[in-house]
């Protein structure tokens, strides 16, 4: 009996030990947009706005793959699209995907260029 009771022990240690390890199923941003890599070798994604500009890559530097979403925070409305750049690049520093928004845009003009971009809007203001 204490032969398996240690055997229980070990495993529940195990798995204790393993807790959060397995990726976390990716969803879409409930607060900004989101954007789709839409091709395998995205090294860096660049984001550029009237305000400020940063960018997002793995911590290990390794490339992201087609269908791995990136949340964008600090673009959390169609309004906030406005003057945005949003570039993909590979590992030469090509650029793969461009999505820009004129500061000017109307909103109808941002909804057009959304269609067939990598941006996903906001989960909750779908």
């Amino acid at each position: 009996m204490k032969k398996y009771v240690k055997i229980g022990l070990a495993l529940l240690l195990l798995s204790a030990l393993f807790v959060g390890c397995a990726p976390a199923e990716e969803e879409v941003n409930p607060n900004g947009y989101t954007l789709v890599i839409g091709v395998d070798g995205i090294l860096d994604v660049e984001v550029d706005t009237p305000t400020q500009s940063g960018g997002v890559r793995h911590a290990d530097n390794t490339p992201f793959r087609r269908g791995e979403l990136v949340w964008l925070e600090q673009l959390d409305e169609l309004s906030s699209l406005r003057g945005v750049s949003v570039k993909a690049l590979d590992e030469e520093g090509r650029v793969v995907y461009h999505f820009s928004v004129a500061e000017d845009a109307t909103r109808e003009e941002i909804q057009e260029l959304l269609v067939g971009s990598w941006l996903i809007p906001p989960a909750e203001k779908v």
